[in-house]
């Protein structure tokens, strides 16, 4: 699983799979230090991880000019 193809399923408004989900949350976790700062925990990452896709689907169109 890679980013690039998460991010290509989100443009397309595709709900994000429970996996691409928990590859993101671990690849999160892994960054002891950002986690830290962003107060990021195995308990609430999963619901940030969330909250970041579903701003990324909303703004993206709005970002990005084809």
């Amino acid at each position: 699983m890679d980013f690039v193809k998460i991010l290509q399923n989100w443009i397309q408004n595709k709900t994000p799979l429970s996996s691409e989900l928990e590859f993101l949350l671990q690849k999160e976790l892994s960054n002891v230090d950002q986690c830290r700062a962003f107060n990021i925990t195995p308990e609430n990452g999963l619901n940030k991880i969330i909250n970041r896709a579903q701003i990324f689907q909303e703004t993206y169109q709005k970002v990005y000019q084809v």
